[in-house]
């Protein structure tokens, strides 16, 4: 893979996956905040970075 960021591959999540997985996810008004939700309820809440990337807050999904 690629050196230009090292570790991030463990940083990243793939949308499609959690939504096969019966999560949703919607983007705020701000356009700076991302939550992915299952049943209504915020599970991961990423905030949106200079580079267009979501980064998470924090790092396990609430209720697991």
């Amino acid at each position: 893979g690629s050196q230009a960021c090292p570790g991030l591959r463990r940083n990243l999540i793939s949308l499609g996956v959690l939504h096969d997985g019966g999560m949703v996810f919607r983007c705020d008004r701000d356009k700076k905040t991302m939550r992915i939700m299952e049943d209504e309820v915020t599970v991961m809440i990423g905030g949106r970075t200079a580079s267009h990337l979501y980064k998470l807050q924090g790092s396990t999904i609430a209720g697991g």
